[in-house]
């Protein structure tokens, strides 16, 4: 954000809207890109949390720990819906209160929708933004709850504005396309429009392109030029139907943006820029907003063309495929051919806890590992007899390689996530949530008691 000092020369101003997800790995990722923005000499002039779910908040104590801020707007409201969720509240609301900056705490005090914040010349006011939603709103299912209180920020600047929307809320149903009247926090920014203007030219879309946001009479309001949707491989966003609510109300799809380019989930999610069987790479979507002194607007991607071997991770095709960390993948047993993709994706090492033979095991799995020019370890793990010196190899192998990319299969990702579950937990300080790959959350109702043992070993019993 720029403003003119003394000098005549333009100082600088951040903000940093959100602060990405939880994983150790996501956080490092999401400071690294902050970091080529803001020098660490720098003060965040204003960070906005827009409410407590922990893909907004996740890289708060992060950021914090590695800059000074100056002033924090949040919702104030500690997240209950999930066990992770409050364990990341924590980690950020102690991390605020350590930083000595001003706190605009929403459930310790009123900041009216249309109060607004100078930093030099560019000018934020607060569109929405409340600890809980207001009665007014009347009953609203428990995810609207967590979500449509967001705080919704619009910048403005040489006469261009951005709007900032969190996960604000506008349609009643999830997985209805239809939305025929709007509702919770796009309801209010419509009501209150006329006092607190929502048109600008660029709209970060709500809700990750939910369809439970982004109602057509909000988006009228709007009537942005650009709309931008924050998504990943996950719950097929953007959804088709709330995409082309933006085209209806007159927006060009070239100028319909993504951070998931070439994301290949599903049949909800928009196709518009689709690669047959790809899974998009996190934190590879950057995307410009540059206005200029003169009032001139580029919207675009930091690297226009990426080829799709960057964009795209297609080990999403193997059985059970498990994304633990930033550098560590799992899954069931690979083909041949998924092996070459794990290879090409810069992996080290793959690390086998199947037995030699399992089912669809591939007899000479260690010399195709060696002629791809990566590591082989075998940890042959009974599944009817796990021990803790299976595991304390299992242990040993990955401290080897710490730091490395390494994918750790077994038959089917059983074995793999129960020792990859306390693996995480005690050698890297997850929590269980973290730690609890999709595949293990589906076993433990019905886990076998033997592998229930395993989940109950602590350290000092794998490593005697």
């Amino acid at each position: 954000m720029p403003g003119a000092g003394e000098s005549g020369e333009w100082d600088h101003h951040y903000l940093v809207y959100d602060t990405g997800r939880w994983e150790d790995w996501e956080r490092h990722a999401t400071l690294d890109a902050i970091e080529q923005v803001i020098p660490h000499s720098e003060e965040i002039d204003f960070m906005v949390l827009s409410h407590a779910d922990r893909d907004h908040i996740g890289g708060a104590s992060e950021i914090l720990g590695a800059y000074q801020v100056g002033k924090i707007i949040r919702p104030g409201k500690k997240a209950t819906a999930f066990q992770d969720d409050l364990v990341i509240w924590e980690a950020a609301d102690q991390a605020i209160r350590a930083e000595g900056a001003e706190v605009l705490d929403l459930s310790e005090q009123d900041v009216p929708a249309g109060t607004r914040f100078q930093f030099g010349e560019t000018t934020l006011t607060l569109v929405s933004g409340f600890s809980v939603p207001p009665e007014e709103w009347g009953e609203l299912q428990p995810a609207h709850s967590r979500n449509s209180p967001s705080i919704v920020i619009r910048l403005d600047f040489a006469g261009r504005s951005v709007l900032l929307t969190g996960d604000a809320i506008g349609c009643e149903h999830y997985e209805i396309d239809e939305c025929d009247q709007t509702i919770a926090s796009e309801k209010y920014m419509l009501d209150n429009a006329g006092s607190v203007s929502i048109k600008s030219d660029v709209i970060v879309a709500p809700h990750h392109g939910s369809i439970s946001s982004s109602s057509p009479e909000f988006i009228a309001s709007v009537a942005p030029e650009w709309v931008i949707f924050p998504s990943g491989h996950r719950y097929e966003l953007p959804r088709t139907a709330a995409v082309e609510r933006y085209i209806r109300a007159g927006v060009l799809p070239s100028r319909i943006l993504g951070t998931d380019r070439g994301d290949h989930e599903g049949p909800k999610e928009w196709p518009q820029g689709r690669i047959e069987g790809c899974a998009d790479v996190p934190f590879d979507d950057h995307i410009d907003i540059v206005i200029t002194t003169e009032g001139d607007l580029a919207v675009g991607y930091s690297q226009p063309n990426p080829p799709p071997e960057l964009s795209c991770n297609r080990m999403q095709d193997i059985l059970n495929f498990h994304q633990a960390t930033g550098n560590i993948a799992t899954g069931g047993q690979p083909t041949v051919e998924q092996l070459t993709e794990i290879a090409d994706a810069g992996y080290s090492l793959v690390l086998n806890l199947a037995m030699h033979d399992s089912d669809n095991a591939i007899p000479e799995e260690g010399n195709v590992i060696a002629s791809l020019g990566m590591s082989y370890v075998h940890i042959p793990v009974p599944f009817e007899a796990p021990t803790s010196r299976h595991l304390q190899r299992f242990f040993r192998v990955m401290e080897s390689f710490d730091g490395e990319k390494v994918f750790v299969h077994c038959a089917v990702n059983a074995r793999v996530s129960a020792f990859m579950h306390r693996y995480l937990m005690l050698k890297k300080g997850a929590t269980a949530g973290q730690a609890t790959s999709p595949l293990l959350e589906r076993w433990l109702p019905h886990m076998e008691e033997v592998w229930k043992a395993v989940l109950e070993l602590e350290l000092d019993e794998i490593e005697e």
